[in-house]
């Protein structure tokens, strides 16, 4: 971390003149001219573009919505949008690489100048506290207040206040792993954004690593197979947007002059957004400037994330006033709710709890790892697990190897009905290492169950499980039925349209969430790469050192890339 800011407030400028600087307000500089992207396409041109984009987003719905496997669904994809992308990067004469294409444009610097002019000291406030938020307490103190300073105390007070009420509230939430559970606060006062990345990058991959039935908690983010289709597309170009221009708007309120702007496609797909500053000016500039550049970025983005989640949960407390209980839109073949409900039944409580919305079932229900009692419009009521439990993959060589394999649905757990994969895990640690565990299951074959059927087509397992007391599976764990708002007569649209909204604000909230916390990762195109370097060239001045920064930036980056094969080397079925 840099020692020559240490004594600059962080609310503050530097006053230091330099070339490119503003004098209150005012920017001096104007961005300089583009040529590439004001070259005129001809008609012929604007039509094969057209065409190509159009093939390209057919094929994409086409594999999207297939029924192959996702892993084979991810190659599809990613080879219908290289190709596409390859082709576009001639037509548009624009800069790209395997697929991806930077569209160059002047739209936008107008709005960043405005912004970086009026709200100067707004936006360098804001980036002072992304520091504190991105890598921790201990951090900003080193930046900003070693040499003291009433202001510069007060201000991290402030700082650290906020950042530890967003992290005690995120240790809360019932999403959070119990590992972050236990260690978020601490994490998130010490180390940050970066404290709470790095150690779940680092958790996951050892349980990879060591556990051949871990599941890795990254997954790439695609449109179609990870996020829903058109509420990811949306929300991945305000993600990339927000991010972008907060570096444009902090480029312009330190004077720094900012070339271009514009838009990254992959084929067809907006993947990001980005602004281009004058890199050699930028080199020029003193840490603090770079530093506030860099992290606003991530700064940006925890604050939309809190925007868009304040307006999910606006759009979520919406949704009652228009729907009038939980309407069943599917009942999965083999799964617990097979001849217990059926398409179109209306669920109107949860163990006699009333409920008006999918929000009201999910909050109702609370998944429960045992049965619950469901009543249904028509006056009839089921009693069921709400989870139906398959297995994915069996381990080579392992306890099951043999007796059970992928597609089978365990039914019975030593004839008692399995409820989820948390009632399974406590029955098998109770048996201890060596035990013998009876499983019924009914075979990927049975096109249907309901009463009687495992008399039919079901069978009995004994597995003996390993020293860790695991059975050698990968389960899948899913709801037994879908659901969806049943709406207020006549409101059919409005409903739909809400509900819409409400996917859009959520997925928007959690993409910036997580390009907050990607962005301070050192992983060789990320901002928090960037400013490692930075801050190591600043402490480590070259003449002396020779490269050692660069050098240890660049293990950094090594180290986290690795991490992060790891993790999707589990998803894509690789480890």
């Amino acid at each position: 971390m840099a020692a020559r800011a240490s004594g600059t407030p962080i609310h503050s400028p530097n006053r230091k003149k330099t070339r490119g600087s503003t004098s209150g307000s005012k920017l001096q500089d104007k961005p300089a001219p583009l040529h590439s992207i004001d070259t005129p396409l001809t008609g012929w041109e604007k039509a094969v573009i057209a065409g190509v984009l159009l093939l390209s987003a057919v094929l994409f719905f086409q594999i999207a919505f297939s029924q192959v496997d996702n892993f084979l669904k991810a190659v599809g994809i990613i080879a219908d949008l290289v190709f596409s992308g390859m082709i576009l990067r001639q037509l548009l004469h624009a800069e790209g690489y395997y697929g991806a294409v930077m569209v160059r444009s002047k739209q936008g610097l107008e709005l960043m100048d405005r912004l970086g002019g009026r709200h100067a000291r707004l936006a360098r406030e804001t980036a002072d506290f992304g520091v504190t938020l991105s890598f921790g307490i201990p951090a900003a103190w080193f930046l900003y207040c070693r040499k003291g300073g009433r202001e510069n105390y007060s201000r991290l007070a402030v700082h650290a206040a906020l950042v530890g009420i967003f992290f005690y509230w995120l240790q809360l939430q019932p999403a959070a792993s119990s590992f972050l559970n236990q260690f978020t606060l601490v994490l998130g006062l010490f180390l940050g954004l970066f404290g709470l990345g790095y150690s779940s990058l680092i958790a996951s991959a050892a349980g990879i690593l060591t556990s051949k039935t871990a599941v890795s908690t990254v997954a790439p983010v695609v449109p179609g197979i990870t996020l829903p289709l058109w509420e990811g597309l949306i929300a991945i170009a305000i993600a990339a947007i927000v991010h972008e221009v907060a570096h444009g708007v902090l480029a312009r309120a330190e004077g720094l002059k900012v070339l271009s702007s514009g838009a990254i496609l992959f084929g067809f797909l907006p993947i990001g957004a980005f602004v281009e500053p004058d890199e050699q000016a930028f080199s020029r500039e003193p840490i603090l400037k770079k530093r506030r550049i860099l992290v606003a970025g991530s700064a940006s983005n925890f604050i939309f994330f809190l925007i868009f989640l304040t307006l999910a949960y606006g759009a979520s407390q919406a949704i009652p006033f228009l729907s009038q209980g939980v309407a069943v839109t599917g009942v999965e073949a083999n799964s617990t709710a097979h001849g217990l409900l059926q398409n179109g039944d209306v669920i109107t409580a949860v163990n006699g709890i009333p409920v008006r919305s999918a929000a009201d079932f999910n909050s109702a229900a609370g998944f429960s790892d045992g049965e619950v009692s469901l009543s249904l419009a028509s006056g009839r009521n089921a009693s069921m697990a709400l989870f139906t439990l398959s297995i994915s993959s069996v381990v080579p060589q392992g306890p099951s190897d043999g007796a059970l394999k992928p597609g089978d649905v365990i039914e019975f757990i030593d004839g008692k009905a399995a409820t989820s994969a948390s009632a399974l895990k406590a029955g098998l640690q109770s048996k201890g290492p060596g035990g013998r565990v009876q499983f019924g299951v009914l075979d990927a074959r049975c096109a249907s169950t309901g009463e009687g059927a495992f008399a039919r087509c079901g069978r009995n397992e004994t597995v003996t499980l390993d020293s860790s007391s695991r059975m050698g599976v990968n389960l899948d764990q899913s709801l037994s039925f879908q659901y969806a708002n049943k709406a207020v007569g006549g409101l059919d649209f409005p409903l739909e349209a809400l509900v819409f909204i409400l996917g859009v604000f959520a997925i928007t909230a959690f993409l910036n969430f997580a390009l907050a916390i990607i962005n301070v990762l050192p992983m060789f195109v990320t901002d928090g790469q960037r400013m490692l370097l930075e801050e190591l060239n600043e402490v480590i001045p070259r003449p002396r050192y020779g490269d050692a920064g660069r050098k240890i930036a660049l293990a950094m980056a090594i180290l986290t890339l690795a991490l992060l094969l790891v993790n999707l080397g589990r998803w894509f079925k690789f480890i």
